[in-house]
């Protein structure tokens, strides 16, 4: 049975703020943490807890909080239901996992900040010289 951060979470935690990357924080209660038994090796502690961290977050409740670029780069990356998904089963811990998953969430969006950056300097070196 899959085990939810938000069926027990408190009116003090819901009120958290995780910083992403600089200069972007989202509210912690737009993001949907489930966990399940994870798969592969790992001796007894696999078959006995719930360590595979699964982080589900609407790309419409991010848009009060991101830019409007950010938003389309992440919808590409997003399901048919417009919802971003990272999984992270490579610890034996869930707090681990739910933390490589946050990470993920933030080289989503760090990699979307290197590519705009990219881009205004290419457009910056076609200027014509004065």
């Amino acid at each position: 049975m899959e085990k939810t951060d938000n069926d027990s979470m408190n009116d003090a935690r819901s009120m958290r703020i995780v910083p992403i990357v600089r200069g972007i924080a989202i509210p912690f209660s737009l993001l949907r943490f489930s966990y399940t038994r994870s798969s592969g090796p790992g001796g007894q502690n696999v078959n006995k807890l719930n360590t595979k961290a699964l982080l589900v977050v609407a790309l419409d409740d991010l848009a009060a909080y991101l830019p409007d670029d950010a938003l389309l780069v992440l919808a590409r990356q997003g399901d048919a239901k417009g919802q971003l998904q990272f999984v992270s089963q490579e610890h034996r811990s869930q707090i681990a996992n739910r933390d490589q998953c946050l990470e993920k969430l933030r080289r989503a969006l760090a990699d979307r900040k290197s590519t705009r950056l990219n881009s205004s300097h290419t457009d910056i070196s076609r200027m014509p010289s004065s």
